[in-house]
């Protein structure tokens, strides 16, 4: 990694901002990740770990790098490293309960995903989470209310139209689970238009009824 990129980018940040020293250093490997590739990156947050090694943002940072490399087993563990230096720290815990999802660890992960929205009830992300760790427990109409939450905080948010539909749909709430599906394609959302087609075909009276609603 070249030095005078790294010194440039550090330069600039320190002329614009009034931030902490460790703030600055895990904005510096931000930067220095979109300039070059994970693994430099995750040099910059090792170095980083030595130096303010109580610094909760940068393990949190580190997790989502480690995440993104599907090493999920790392990723808990600077989480929870995260939460360790700062128990109230949302984003951990909503970061935490994804990757247990991922791993099918639901119980753990509904816990997380609580715990970040008794931090912060509008968290929008934590319910699309909570959302689809509902529905792959078996409780659809859970989902539905927490993806409706999210909705109301990102309304624009194809991805929640589509979980909603799902959910919808597992209720045998068909009309419901058209219309939304029909938002999330407007998305452009992948995966939105099978959901309506397999509605269309399965219940063909309810696109005839919105369609000609609208005319």
């Amino acid at each position: 990694m070249k030095p005078w990129v790294i010194f440039l980018i550090s330069m600039l940040l320190l002329s614009c901002s009034k931030k902490t020293e460790q703030e600055l250093f895990v904005e510096r490997a931000a930067q220095i990740y979109d300039l070059y590739d994970e693994e430099g990156n995750l040099v910059d947050y090792d170095e980083a770990m030595e130096r303010f090694h109580n610094y909760a943002r940068s393990y949190n940072e580190r997790g989502v790098s480690m995440f993104k490399e599907r090493l999920f087993g790392q990723a808990i563990e600077d989480f929870t490293q995260a939460l360790k230096y700062d128990k109230n720290y949302a984003a951990a815990y909503c970061n935490r309960g994804y990757v247990y999802a991922k791993r099918e660890e639901y119980r753990d992960a509904l816990a997380d995903l609580n715990q970040a929205l008794k931090i912060n009830p509008k968290y929008a992300k934590a319910y699309q989470h909570r959302a689809l760790v509902k529905q792959k427990l078996g409780y659809p109409l859970e989902a539905v209310k927490d993806a409706s939450r999210a909705l109301n905080i990102t309304p624009r948010n194809g991805q929640l139209y589509l979980l909603r539909a799902a959910n919808h749909y597992r209720l045998e709430n068909y009309l419901e689970a058209f219309t939304d599906a029909l938002i999330a394609r407007r998305f452009k959302t992948k995966g939105a238009s099978k959901l309506i087609d397999r509605i269309s075909d399965e219940h063909p009276e309810i696109p005839k009824a919105i369609f000609s609603a609208h005319r």
